[in-house]
C-alpha cells in the first residue's frame, strides 16, 4: 500500500497513511481497473523478491553441501585419529584427502592440519622411525604461528623435543623443552582441570633430566647452578639416576628392558654413548 499510495513521492517514499486515507484508497483501488492492475503488478514483484531472498542462499548452500559434508568427514576422521592416537588411520587421511589439504582446504587455525601431522608425527616417533616422522615436525613448525588452539602450538614444540633428544641434537632440544614448559602453563590456566596435565608436567620434568645429564657428559655446556635430577621411580627416570652414577664409578644398568620403543629410550641410549670410554653399559634392545 505504501509504494501505490498517491502521495508518496511528496512524502520520501513509504508512508504511514492514516485509517481514512487507507479507506480512500482501497476505494480508489476496487474502482479503478487500471490502478488496480498496477497494483497487482507491484505486488507480484514484492512477491518474487521475497521468493529470491530465500531462495538464492538456499540454492548455494545446496550447491555447497557435498563439500561441507565431505570436509566434515576430514575433520571427523582426523579428530578420532587424535583422540585414539592412531597414526595408520592419521596417515590414511593424509593420503584420501591429499587435494583437499594440499588446495588449502577451508581450516581455521589450521586444526586439521596440524591434529593430523602431530598423530602422524606421534606414529613414527613410537616406532623409532624418527627420519620419517621429521617430515611432518617441519610443517608443524612451518605454521606453528598460524595455530588458533593452545594445544597445538604446545604439541608442536613438545613433539619437536622429543625428536631432537633422540635423535642427539641437544641444543635444539633444549630450546623446544623449555618452550613447551612454558606453553603447558598457558593450558593450565585455561583448563586446570583437564587430567592430561600431570602426565604432562612428569614428561616435562623428564626432560628437565635429560638436560642435567646431557650437561653432566658433555654434550651441552656445564650449568652454573647445582641442579637435582627427577626422583621420579619410572624406569626412564630412574636410568637417569644410573647414568649419574656411572659418572661417580658406580656399576650402571643397561637400559630397562620394560621401557617401550620410543623416544624416551632413544634419548636414553643417545646419552649413554657419551658415557667415558671404559664404561659403557650393555644395551637391552
Amino acid at each position: 500500500l505504501g509504494r501505490m499510495y498517491p502521495r508518496r513521492l511528496t512524502h520520501g517514499g513509504l508512508v504511514h497513511p492514516s485509517i481514512e486515507d487507507r479507506v480512500a484508497f482501497l476505494d480508489t483501488y476496487f474502482g479503478e481497473p487500471d490502478r488496480a492492475a498496477l497494483f497487482r503488478q507491484k505486488m507480484k514483484s514484492i512477491k518474487w523478491g521475497i521468493l529470491l531472498f530465500f531462495l538464492v542462499p538456499l540454492l548455494l548452500w545446496l550447491s555447497s553441501l557435498p563439500f561441507e559434508l565431505h570436509l566434515g568427514r576430514l575433520r571427523e576422521q582426523a579428530m578420532e585419529a587424535a583422540a585414539t592416537e592412531d597414526g595408520e588411520l592419521a596417515l590414511r587421511v593424509l593420503e584420501d584427502y591429499r587435494d583437499e589439504l594440499d588446495g588449502g582446504v577451508v581450516d581455521p587455525g589450521w586444526e586439521i592440519h596440524a591434529t593430523l601431522w602431530q598423530t602422524a608425527a606421534l606414529h613414527y616417533q613410537a616406532r623409532e622411525e624418527f627420519d620419517r616422522a621429521l617430515p611432518w615436525l617441519r610443517l608443524m613448525r612451518e605454521h606453528r604461528d598460524d595455530y588458533s588452539l593452545p594445544h597445538l602450538i604446545y604439541n608442536t614444540s613438545n613433539l619437536s623435543a622429543y625428536q631432537a633428544a633422540a635423535t642427539g641434537d641437544w641444543s635444539v632440544f633444549v630450546r623446544e623443552w623449555r618452550r613447551s614448559r612454558g606453553e603447558l602453563e598457558d593450558l593450565a590456566e585455561l583448563d586446570p582441570d583437564n587430567p592430561d596435565l600431570e602426565r604432562e608436567r612428569d614428561d616435562l620434568e623428564f626432560m628437565r633430566g635429560l638436560e642435567i645429564m646431557a650437561r653432566r657428559l658433555g654434550a651441552l655446556p656445564p650449568s652454573p647452578y647445582t641442579e637435582t635430577l627427577p626422583t621420579g621411580d619410572d624406569p626412564a627416570t630412574a636410568f637417569l639416576r644410573s647414568l649419574d652414577a656411572a659418572l661417580k664409578g658406580e656399576k650402571v644398568d643397561s637400559v630397562p628392558g620394560s621401557l617401550k620403543p620410543g623416544w624416551k629410550r632413544a634419548a636414553l641410549s643417545r646419552l649413554m654413548a657419551l658415557l667415558p670410554s671404559g664404561m659403557p653399559p650393555q644395551t637391552e634392545r
